[in-house]
């Protein structure tokens, strides 16, 4: 495969990945008002920690990057 052919499926997986964060960020929103209006904590630590555990265990060599790519979107 050439270089450029590489490049434009990442720009495609780029695409991907903007659109898939915006939706992220939309429900992230709406947890948020959730929890505001029933008076419920905003952080879940709990949470973050399962989705931390299945993400390191999916992402195999990668795990590293993963599992900061996720504690930033925490």
């Amino acid at each position: 495969m050439e270089l450029s052919e590489i490049r434009e499926k990442i720009n495609v997986v780029d695409e991907q990945l903007l659109t898939l964060f915006l939706q992220r960020m939309r429900l992230s929103e709406a947890v948020g008002a959730y929890k505001n209006e029933n008076h419920l904590p905003i952080p879940n630590k709990q949470r973050e920690r399962e989705i931390l555990a299945k993400v390191a265990e999916k992402a195999g060599s990668q795990e590293r990057y993963a599992y900061h790519l996720f504690s930033t979107l925490f």
